[in-house]
């Protein structure tokens, strides 16, 4: 078995993605303070597990709710347009990375069980069908639905269980 992260490996190569939307703000014409734009990401990030708030919701769905949540927690000025262009470069760029892993994805698949332990949104699921590579993962833990965040074992766990191997 092999156990992968998702929110800034598979999808970037190590890029998280605060980073990630920080570089899109600057493309698009922004250039908030790095410290207020760090906090606002983890406010509008941490909004995003509150009461389901995106439960079921696709990839895109995320990526605007998230984006709309951390153009509010910076003040800006209501901009969707804007917004919408940030969330679509950012899922551009996703599909990008995700297109040029498949085939060490496939490659991996055919060796190991592959598994996902992310802490995410509780739609980890949805957001892997988007992406066109759920089948490749029979095991997705999302943290905000087994209760327990990364680095917590319990969470590698739940992943070692659902996939029937022992950690040794």
């Amino acid at each position: 078995a092999c156990l992968c992260d998702f929110g800034g490996t598979l999808e970037a190569d190590g890029a998280t993605w605060q980073d990630r939307f920080f570089a899109l703000y600057e493309k698009h014409g922004l250039h908030p303070d790095r410290e207020v734009f760090r906090q606002a990401f983890y406010a509008a990030d941490d909004s995003l597990t509150e009461g389901g708030a995106i439960a079921g919701a696709g990839l895109q769905e995320t990526l605007e709710t998230q984006g709309e949540r951390l153009w509010k927690a910076l003040g800006l000025r209501d901009d969707r347009d804007r917004v919408r262009a940030i969330a679509a470069d950012f899922l551009g760029g996703m599909k990008w990375y995700v297109e040029r892993n498949r085939p060490l994805l496939l490659s991996l698949s055919g060796c190991y069980d592959l598994g996902i332990v992310s802490n995410f949104y509780g739609n980890l699921d949805k957001v892997f069908e988007d992406l066109g590579i759920r089948d490749l993962f029979p095991c997705i833990i999302d943290s905000s639905r087994v209760g327990v965040l990364k680095p917590d074992a319990r969470i590698f766990q739940a992943a070692l269980d659902r996939m029937g191997v022992r950690p040794e």
